[in-house]
Parts: structure tokens; C-alpha cells; sequence
């Protein structure tokens, strides 16, 4: 088991990931466990990259369970059922496998070209075809390697998304790992039912702070069977519509102005791997 651990933003977190160390070292006798413990604050960008590259490093393949998520008990042996099925995916390029279906529960397990994270399982080959040029500033494209399209809103929803993460207008990862991964036209198992429940929606969450908010949506039963996977998730779970033709390019202009400047981000991940504690 490998444990990555940010560290402090301020002195409130300080206690909190102490506390969190301790929990990590609590596993040691049960699991052989490695643990990442850092006294400076990475960032929820830096701080998985950081993470999925060491993990990446050690293992062929792994499974990725973020902080705030709660494994189902058969979460292990589907992506297990999904290891053992690798050439068999592999024929029509499925690379992740996601334990995360924000439907609940479907009539059978779907792929998707999204990948939702929270608990999500891969090859190392995979995550380094995806951390290929990872934070280089690209041209919006309607059209994959595998000349799939997707429409003009949706391109722009991506697009913007990942270049915000590569500008730090925002600090997340996710959306530069989901562009990139289409970009080489991977695929997403989604399993037929949810196998992961995310905590995170709480006042002291990071990007998710009302209590009342879900990852988990609705939607017409009757849409399931005439809609695709990639439909549902864009018109219910994403939400991306006619506006987000336009929407998003604004706002990444009006933020442009402060943060169009190098970040230097494979530097700092560099400086990281020195700086960083590993234990045992």
C-alpha cells in the first residue's frame, strides 16, 4: 500500500496532517506499506501528480483511491476481474477502469471516453502515455488520435478546463488527466454499480464545501435506454450545454492577465522527489 501525504497549508492543517500520519503508520503492521509525508503543501495539482508518478514508478499495475473516498467491499475485485481481462480491453481501448458511477446503479457495467476519478485503477504504461508533455499548453482539438470527435461546447469545456490547471488558475489535476486521456482516445470502465462514495462535501473540503451537494445525480430511467453512457454523463453529471460554447473561454481570458506566466511545474516536481520524506 502507498500513501501519499501533502503537506500543511497553514497551521489548522498542521494538526490535521499529523493526525493523518498517524492514521497512514497505523496500517504498516497489516499492509507493507510505503508512505510519502511532506512538512511543505504541495497542492491538489502537484501533490497527485507527485503521488501517481512515484506509485506509478513501483507498481505495473495499481489502484487509485483519493483521501476523501470510501471503497465499496467488491471495489478490489472488480478492478482485479478488470486486471485479469486486460487483452480483452485492451481490443477496444479500454486503459482505466473507474469504481465511480455517479448513476448508482445501471443495467451493466458501460465504457465511456470520461474518466471519473475517486477510485480508479490502471498500468503504469497507461499513466505514462497520459503524463506525457502533461502541463504543455495545447490547442483545443474537436478530434482524438483515433479521429473521434466530440462537439465544439465539449472540446471548449475540456479544453479550458485543462488549460486552467496547466496556467494555476485553478489547482486540480483532474481535468488535465481527463484531456489527456482522450487526446489518445482511452477509454473508461464504469462499473454497473457505484463502488465508491466521496466524503469530501463538507465545509472543510478543499473544492467541495457544501454538505449538501453529490457527485451521485438522477435521471429518467427511460433516457437510459435511448441516451449512451457519454450522453448521460454530459447532460447530467458534467452538465455541459450551448453556453459552455463560450462561457469557459471567457472566463480563462479574464484570469489570463494574472496568470499567464511559466509555472515551472516538472521543476517543482523535480525539487519534490528530493525535498519529500518517504517512509519506512
Amino acid at each position: 500500500m502507498y500513501i501519499s501525504l501533502d503537506g500543511p497549508r497553514n497551521s489548522f492543517d498542521s494538526e490535521n496532517c499529523n493526525n493523518c500520519l498517524k492514521v497512514a503508520q497505523a496500517f504498516a503492521p497489516i499492509f507493507n506499506t510505503r508512505i510519502i509525508h511532506r512538512s511543505y503543501n504541495l497542492g491538489c495539482n502537484l501533490g497527485v501528480v507527485s503521488a501517481l508518478d512515484w506509485f506509478f514508478s513501483q507498481v505495473e499495475f495499481g489502484v487509485v483511491i483519493e483521501d476523501d473516498c470510501d471503497p465499496a467491499e467488491d471495489l478490489f475485485s472488480y478492478f482485479q476481474r478488470f486486471k485479469e481481462d486486460k487483452e480483452i480491453f485492451q481490443e477496444i481501448n479500454v486503459s482505466i477502469a473507474t469504481g465511480h458511477n455517479p448513476f448508482v446503479r445501471m443495467h451493466q457495467d458501460s465504457v465511456s471516453r470520461f474518466t471519473l476519478i475517486g477510485a480508479w485503477a490502471t498500468w503504469a504504461e497507461v499513466w505514462q502515455k497520459i503524463r506525457l508533455d502533461y502541463f504543455k499548453i495545447k490547442m483545443p482539438k474537436t478530434k482524438n488520435l483515433l479521429n473521434e470527435k466530440r462537439r465544439f461546447r465539449e472540446t471548449v469545456f475540456w479544453w479550458v478546463n485543462s488549460t486552467r490547471g496547466k496556467l494555476g488558475q485553478v489547482d486540480t489535476w483532474d481535468g488535465i488527466f481527463s484531456e489527456q486521456a482522450w487526446s489518445y482516445g482511452l477509454k473508461s470502465l464504469i462499473p454497473m454499480n457505484n463502488l465508491v462514495t466521496n466524503l469530501g462535501f463538507r465545509q472543510d473540503g478543499t473544492h467541495t464545501k457544501n454538505s449538501t451537494d453529490t457527485n451521485l445525480v438522477q435521471f429518467n430511467d427511460d433516457e437510459y435506454l435511448s441516451l449512451h453512457i457519454d450522453d448521460l454523463l454530459v447532460k447530467y453529471y458534467y452538465r455541459i450545454n450551448i453556453f459552455h460554447s463560450v462561457t469557459p473561454l471567457l472566463r480563462l481570458l479574464t484570469e489570463s492577465f494574472i496568470f499567464l506566466r511559466p509555472k515551472h511545474f516538472e521543476t517543482q516536481l523535480k525539487n519534490d522527489q528530493m525535498k519529500r520524506n518517504t517512509l519506512p
